[in-house]
Parts: structure tokens; sequence; C-alpha cells
């Protein structure tokens, strides 16, 4: 995460600005950058940051989100369960997936912990 970055986004999430220029200005940056962007927000920004991208684009940046289910709400739930089918129809899911697997095996273990019975 860069710091400058998440900045900027989220300055251009609360500028005056054209929401189509803010749309492309978010093309420069990566989801998890634009993901703590949101997370710094008030509602009221986020809201606004949820509305400028679409379902696809937030699904990306969704798969960063400490807690996804805190923003339903500002979301909306039909676009907020649009959101979650699209992260499950193209795997982006797989991350926390994965995490939630090997926690269930290892019972919470970090890779490389020498308690790590995966070792």
């Amino acid at each position: 995460m860069n710091l400058n970055y998440v900045k900027e986004i989220a300055k251009w999430m609360q500028s005056d600005r054209p929401v189509a220029e803010i749309r492309e200005e978010l093309l420069n940056y990566h989801d998890r950058d634009i993901a703590f962007a949101i997370e710094s927000l008030d509602g009221a920004a986020r809201k606004k940051a949820f509305q400028i991208m679409d379902e696809e684009r937030l699904a990306d940046v969704f798969s960063y989100f400490k807690n996804p289910l805190e923003y339903m709400d500002e979301i909306g739930m039909e676009r907020f369960a649009a959101i979650v089918s699209d992260m499950d129809s193209d795997g982006r899911t797989g991350r926390y997936d994965q995490k939630a697997s090997r926690a269930s095996v290892t019972g919470g273990c970090e890779e490389g912990d020498p308690a790590d019975p995966l070792l």
C-alpha cells in the first residue's frame, strides 16, 4: 500500500470533479490502495466512492477490505449482492477461502510457525 496514493485517491473521491473523470483517474491506482482510501473516508464520501465505481471494479476493491460486510448498508443490499456474486464467479474470493481453509487445518497457526502442522 502506498500512503501517498491513498491520500490522492481520497482527495479524488471527495472532489467535485465529474464522476467520469474520477472513474478514469481511478484506473491509475491499484485496488488495494483504493480499498484503503475508501476505508479512510467518512460515510458520505464512501457512499460517493461506491457510486462512482461499477460492480466489477468494486468486486476487485472489496477483496482488500478488512470487513466488507461493514459497508453493506452504504452500498445497499441488492448492489452488495451483485458485487459478492461477481467476486464468487471469477475467483476473487480465493484469497479469503485459502486463508480460511489454512486456518481451519492449522488451528490458526501462521505459515512458518513451528507449531504449524503443515510443516
